[in-house]
């Protein structure tokens, strides 16, 4: 094992002390090819449906590497894997330097990260910042503080090769179909992320193991763990949503609906589940006491993402019941309580995430109650039509009012329409 090296020197020279220091691991020639070529001796498959992350990880591991020394090594001092959430698969020089490094072609690496779901889940995935379905990492460098990355211990345990799956990083994916249980998002012993990369930062560890199965804070097997047993409605209600990222057709309320448009709907009323706002009479329509997580919320920063694995399994299966039932039902239903249409829409932003047609238009039918707001050839020919049956230079309001079918009895817009043709408010 070594460490990064504390030196002034220049990139290309701390690449080489750190090659030199595994010249007594690796054979003569093989040492030779890679500090000329930047080629990789060691190299490991991509598992199917393993993550971007998890699979750096274990290429690092078969050099005896750090990450941050892989790092170094592949693009120069200071160019650190993990400064950024590598399962987006944004940072291209990355991928093109690993994908030279290992002979992995850069589609097969791409596949690996959240932006394989393209398409299916957005449109197009933001670079930065919060994101619909992602579980967010909170990073500070390398350093992690958000529970963004889920794990099954009996998945690990039971591995050939342990792994982390790609599909762990979305936040409606709360349980292990296989083994029946909730999935888990820190350290049982220590409640620290998981933060994989980390495991060999600092201190010296075993080299046999790794950062995927170990904690790095307190040195906790993750496969030790038990997790606890989910129950089958959370299950099939993930399965629903899973089989929404497969080429199959997505029935709402007996209607057809895209992927795109069906999972941005879905995380509106992800959403409005969330909102402390209304609580009661959404929970109530379910037939279910609103969670005690909503009820109690101070503030709704960073959305439903940031919830632990118990409180998004709550959301989840609150969710299921209402695409269960149907949604036209549960939003007229909510109009008979006068719940705003407002309410239902104001998690939707008009550039980056619009309300699909299938939504708006249950809540346009049932909940929508916008003012009429008749246009001036519409008012001028009411009061034409009211001077002629009144016979005088002089009109109510009201009466224009009534006659448009406006919801009130005393409209500025009528008033000023009738100053300006010389008509009398009487």
């Amino acid at each position: 094992m070594f460490q990064v090296l504390g030196t002034n020197a220049r990139p290309s020279q701390v690449c080489l002390k750190s090659m030199y220091k595994q010249q007594e691991l690796w054979p003569t020639e093989i040492f030779t090819q890679v500090q000329r070529r930047r080629v990789l001796p060691v190299t490991r498959a991509m598992i199917s449906g393993e993550s971007l992350s998890s699979w750096i990880v274990r290429i690092a591991d078969a050099h005896g590497m750090s990450t941050q020394q892989l790092g170094a090594w592949l693009m120069g001092r200071g160019r650190q894997i993990f400064a950024e959430d590598v399962d987006r698969g944004f940072w291209d020089d990355l991928v093109e330097a690993i994908s030279h490094a290992t002979g992995h072609t850069v589609e097969v690496l791409m596949r690996g990260t959240l932006r394989s779901f393209e398409g299916v889940i957005w449109g197009e995935m933001p670079r930065q910042g919060a994101t619909r379905w992602v579980l967010p990492i909170l990073k500070r460098g390398t350093q992690r503080s958000g529970y963004g990355v889920q794990y099954c211990a009996q998945c690990l345990a039971t591995d050939e090769t342990p792994y982390l799956r790609l599909i762990w990083r979305l936040a409606f994916v709360v349980a292990c179909p296989e083994h029946r249980c909730f999935l888990e998002d820190r350290c049982n012993s220590c409640q620290a992320p998981v933060a994989i990369h980390r495991w060999r930062t600092g201190v010296f560890r075993d080299y046999r193991s790794s950062g995927i199965v170990r904690c790095h804070e307190c040195g906790a097997d993750r496969r030790m763990s038990t997790g606890q047993a989910a129950e089958t409605e959370s299950l099939v209600a993930q399965e629903r949503m899973l089989n929404a990222l497969r080429p199959v057709p997505i029935i709402v309320d007996d209607s057809t609906v895209h992927c795109l448009a069906y999972f941005a709907g879905v995380a509106m009323i992800w959403s409005l589940l969330d909102d402390l706002r209304n609580a009661d009479a959404v929970w109530g329509e379910l037939e279910l006491k609103a969670p005690t997580f909503v009820k109690d919320a101070i503030y709704r920063y960073g959305g439903f993402e940031r919830k632990n694995v118990q409180q998004r399994a709550a959301l989840l299966g609150g969710c299921d019941l209402i695409l269960s039932r149907g949604v036209e039902e549960f939003v007229e239903r909510l109009g008979l309580k006068r719940i705003s249409s407002h309410s239902l829409l104001r998690y939707r932003s008009p550039l980056r995430a619009p309300a699909p047609f299938w939504y708006w238009s249950f809540i346009r039918q049932h909940l929508d109650r916008t003012l009429y707001t008749p246009c001036d050839e519409e008012i001028e020919e009411a009061i034409h039509y009211q001077l002629r049956i009144g016979g005088g230079h002089s009109v109510k309001v009201r009466d224009l009012c009534a006659l448009l079918g406006m919801a009130t009895n005393n409209s500025i817009k009528v008033a000023r329409r009738m100053r300006e043709l010389g008509v009398i408010n009487r």
